[in-house]
């Protein structure tokens, strides 16, 4: 065994780095579109008779690409992970490559669960960790059917600071449970499931040298053992000396970002020998290959034998290669003919039936300056259809993407593309996370051409740098949902809620799903083939594959065509149902769960179980959408006053909500928690166009940047937002954006702030300007501020922002207010109630009215103007509370105004005639008992209360009323009671 970490190995911190994509390169790509179209491998594949092109039918209607609906749920749904790897900020390529994710079903229950790999934590690897240090790990999740997942990471005993990488999926030793491959930085690890109860974990390979990435499994001898190919990147040293560092100019990216600095390093391949013994065997099979920086493998039939080859997908600095099995003896180079001559940086591969006509294409995520390479399989050849295929390339030079899928996103059963996006690079306003990039779905016309679906606002996140990428059915509604991992970044779930009348699915076996080639679906009206294809960057994608048809579609057969050549048919097969594979035959099939309806928490008990610190995050987001617009206000309120942190789903939900005060509550509240991990939730806000939701957000960020502990990884994400707030049409948001950008500590809003001030008349705005850049402190502002001193209005404010951009007063986030007032042109704010009275009788002539005149005067009254009377007498009220209390004819209102205003300075006696008329079940009796909130009581009353709460006698409105109060003295009994009194037994 060796340790993961060289305790001695040194991080070298590096300065921010600068994107750089070259226009030579985008112009090369246009110049060469004539070329395109040369065929870049010559596969001789064999196809099957039984053509789809042939079965295809033609009068399928032409419609326009169908939209999907899309919905990320992560932690709704129990996903709470983000992946943590990097030192005090990011300093090289291996804190910004990972990490991957796997979809297996390690228990056999037919439900996909999931295995997020994590990283070593948020720590120095030298020296004295910093304060916010913290071990992170990776992350077991178990599926409930529904898409629900439950943390069992118990199960695992993975280190928890293993460097992570990637991981892979399958049946190792054939005891018919899937166990897992774990890459980490210079190791690679075996997870054997014992049984679906727990993995033992023993490390297969360890090297300091090394760098082992994504795996690739499959039998490629035909053993019936599954074998594990390891793609290897880099001999790594971020602390190497490099030439380039002398030529005289800066360099842009520092090398240590840099992979074709680097050497790759040797593949590694691990044959099975049985009974989970491996050897090491990529020298004798001809797959050690050491000039790859080899990033992901993808095994695939590319010349029609019983054995797999292997594409090497390699980084930039070579180029990808195909592998020809030699009928599993070794493995020959393709020849110039069959080589995939493709640009270099390609990083991942997708393999299905893109265009319809039932054999493989391939699709290749690239670098920035590539565009992706989509590959058609004519039959004889790949050709690069890229340009034709793909609406806009040209745009799409500009994506740095690492996973990559072909799924069927909108459910018209043709594959879409989907690409994780993201740099590897420190961004430029926080080097502790990777520069973001939106992912990008580009959805498929029914006959391979692919075009972005750019919805607004954009469900995809621009601070996010998304790695792995992996489609699965989670829950088995017969639809791709798709998880994705991002870098230093919040685990993503986006749940499939698109349209699908009809489908059909496949469940396969580990051991199956290893065999089979590719799954055909003939219908009445057409062919769709799925290939089977397990790995993906870092990760692997799920063993359930399915198919969408359209409402008048029916299934005529399902071919399974395997790797060794045979066929399983299966003739109608049942529609909105998984068929499981089993050995190589149909065995059984099983539709959605039948779920019990969801029950939301009635309103009230949501509030109780708030406050007593039971509310179950999912339950109370999914019960949160169900209540009417004034209980979600006094839920987000609630929230607010018993700790936001635990509720963040419901907070998640509440920013999308119709209502703009609900949505600024909710910013409010997410601000609150400081939470790095959903700061990007905030991003789709920023199209709103109300200023009072564009001020919460600049507002929410400037308390970020006064409080320097708080969310310390992505806060300064949001300077570059609030700079574009600056050119919003309202001058109370760029006051707004002013505001924060002052506090942000950055350098970037100086100049954008300075041409505000150019172009600006507006005062309020100028002032915020003014300070802002006297916050900044940034002395090449002073020119600008000494122009603006010869403005007699401004002077004063000037002189002092002036000052502190020279550092000649001590900076203080408050004094700039204290300093100036509010212009003198704003609106007094407006009284919160009419100064109208509604009695007008002196106090005396009241004592000597009807007991009818009295309730006939008090109930002509309105709220507030019995609210302004009884607190303007207090003093008569607190001596003559009989002449309400004692009066049969006094509406309610008036008595619980009385109660509320007596509840500051209550008179002598004045709780034990409450508690006694309670309890004897006096007049008033239910506003008496709701009035007792705001009054000091004993524990005498608490019991009455706690009486009158579990008797099922009493009315069940009074019952709720006692549970108001006593949820704040004993909420377990009121929690105990609560299912009894609100649900019918």
């Amino acid at each position: 065994m060796y340790n993961l970490i060289d305790p001695g190995r040194q991080l070298v911190t590096t300065p921010l780095i600068s994107l750089v994509i070259g226009a030579v390169l985008t112009i090369c790509l246009i110049h060469g579109q004539s070329s395109s179209s040369q065929p870049l491998s010559e596969l001789s594949s064999a196809k099957s008779k039984e053509s789809t092109n042939e079965n295809r039918a033609e009068n399928i209607q032409e419609n326009s690409i169908r939209p999907p609906v899309l919905s990320e749920e992560a932690l709704l749904r129990g996903l709470d992970f983000s992946h943590l790897q990097q030192s005090h900020g990011i300093t090289g390529l291996d804190e910004t490559l990972g990490s991957g994710i796997c979809v297996l079903d390690f228990n056999n229950d037919n439900r996909p669960d999931l295995f997020a790999v994590g990283g070593s934590g948020h720590t120095r690897f030298y020296g004295r960790n910093s304060w916010w240090s913290q071990k992170q790990g990776s992350r077991l999740y178990q599926n409930d059917g529904r898409g629900y997942f439950k943390d069992v990471t118990q199960k695992i005993d993975l280190q928890p600071d293993l460097w992570g990488m990637g991981c892979s999926a399958a049946d190792l030793d054939s005891d018919g449970f899937s166990d897992l491959v774990v890459t980490s930085r210079d190791a690679v690890y075996l997870l054997h499931n014992r049984g679906g109860g727990r993995f033992k974990t023993a490390m297969l390979y360890q090297s300091d040298s090394g760098w082992p990435t994504s795996v690739a499994i499959a039998d490629i001898n035909n053993d019936d053992l599954p074998d594990i190919y390891v793609a290897n990147y880099l001999g790594y040293n971020k602390t190497a000396k490099h030439f380039e560092g002398i030529s005289g100019y800066r360099q842009a990216t520092p090398a240590s970002f840099q992979p074709n600095f680097y050497q790759g390093r040797s593949n590694l391949l691990f044959l099975n020998k049985g009974e989970l013994t491996f050897e090491e065997s990529a020298a004798i099979f001809n797959l050690d290959v050491s000039e790859g920086r080899s990033l992901s493998a993808h095994w695939l039939h590319a010349n029609n034998d019983a054995y797999v080859d292997l594409l090497i997908v390699n980084g930039l600095g070579s180029t990808t290669q195909l592998y020809i099995n030699q009928r599993g003896q070794k493995f020959a180079k393709a020849d110039l003919s069959r080589h995939l001559d493709l640009p270099s940086g390609t990083r991942s591969a997708a393999i299905n039936d893109f265009d319809g006509d039932g054999d493989a294409d391939i699709v290749l995520s690239t670098t920035t300056g590539e565009s992706p390479a989509l590959l058609v399989n004519t039959g004889n050849e790949y050709i690069n259809a890229t340009w034709k295929q793909l609406d806009s390339p040209g745009k799409l030079t500009g994506m740095s993407s690492y996973g990559i899928d072909l799924v069927d996103i909108n459910n018209d059963g043709y594959p879409d593309l989907l690409f994780g996006n993201g740099f590897h690079g420190p961004d430029g306003d926080s080097y502790y996370v990777p520069q973001g990039q939106p992912n990008l779905l580009a959805l498929n016309d029914g006959k391979g051409r692919f075009t972005p679906w750019i919805p607004d606002p954009q469900p995809f996140s621009e601070t996010l740098s998304s790695r792995s990428l992996v489609a699965a059915d989670f829950d088995s509604d017969g639809d791709s949902d798709f998880v994705v991992s991002n870098n230093n970044g919040p685990l993503q779930l986006f749940v499939n809620n698109t349209p699908n009348p009809r489908w059909i699915g496949f469940d396969f076996s580990s051991a199956d799903y290893l065999r089979a080639l590719k799954v055909t679906l003939n219908t009445n009206q057409r062919a769709l083939t799925r290939f089977i294809s397990i790995g993906t960057f870092l990760g692997n994608r799920s063993s359930k594959i399915s198919f969408a048809l359209d409402i008048d579609e029916s299934p005529a057969s399902a071919i399974i065509y395997w790797r060794d050549g045979s066929v399983t048919r299966e003739n109608s097969p049942g529609l909105d149902r998984y068929h499981l594979i089993r050995q190589g035959k149909f065995s059984s099939s099983y539709g959605k769960k039948t779920e019990t309806p969801f029950r939301p928490l009635p309103y009230k008990l949501a509030i109780w179980k708030i406050i007593g610190g039971k509310a179950e995050s999912e339950e109370l987001a999914r019960s949160f959408l169900t209540y009417e617009i004034a209980e979600r206000r006094s839920i987000l309120d609630k929230i607010d006053e018993h700790g936001p942190e635990t509720h963040l789903p419901t907070i998640k939900l509440a920013l999308e909500d119709k209502a703009k005060d609900i949505v600024i509550r909710a910013i409010n509240l997410l601000i609150r928690t400081e939470n790095d991990n959903s700061l990007h939730w905030l991003e789709p806000l920023l199209s709103r166009s109300e200023p009072d939701i564009l001020c919460a957000i600049a507002d929410g960020y400037r308390h970020l940047y006064i409080e320097e502990e708080a969310a310390i990884l992505r806060k300064n994400l949001g300077v570059s937002r609030l700079i574009r707030l600056l050119e919003h049409a309202s001058g109370e948001v760029q006051s707004c954006a002013l505001g924060a950008l002052g506090e942000s500590k950055s350098f970037r809003p100086v100049s954008p702030i300075i041409q505000l001030l150019d172009r600006t008349f507006d005062p309020d705005v100028m002032q915020s300007a003014y300070n802002a850049l006297g916050e900044l402190r940034r002395t090449h502002s002073a020119k600008t501020l000494r122009l603006h001193l010869t403005d007699k209005d401004q002077h004063r404010k000037l002189e002092l922002a002036l000052r502190k951009t020279e550092g000649k007063v001590k900076h203080d986030v408050k004094e700039m207010q204290s300093e100036h007032k509010s212009p003198s042109n704003q609106p007094p704010k407006t009284a919160k109630y009419l100064a109208g009275s509604c009695i007008h009788l002196d106090n005396n002539k009241l004592k000597k009215l009807h007991p009818k005149q009295l309730a006939s005067l008090f109930g002509a009254c309105s709220r507030p103007q019995l609210d302004r009377w009884f607190m303007d007498n207090l003093a008569f009220c607190g001596d003559n509370y009989s002449l309400f209390l004692d009066n049969r004819w006094i509406p309610a209102p008036v008595i619980s105004t009385l109660l509320r205003s007596l509840s500051t300075n209550p008179p002598a006696g004045f709780i034990d005639l409450i508690h006694t008329r309670i309890r004897n079940n006096g007049r008033y009796r239910p506003v008496l008992i709701s009035s007792l909130g705001g009054y000091p009581v004993d524990d005498s009353v608490y019991k009455t209360l706690e009486q009158i709460f579990k008797d099922e006698e009493e009315p069940k409105g009074l019952r709720i009323l006692a549970g108001d109060i006593l949820i704040n003295h004993n909420s377990d009994l009121v929690l105990s009671y609560s299912e009894a009194l609100f649900y019918d037994q």
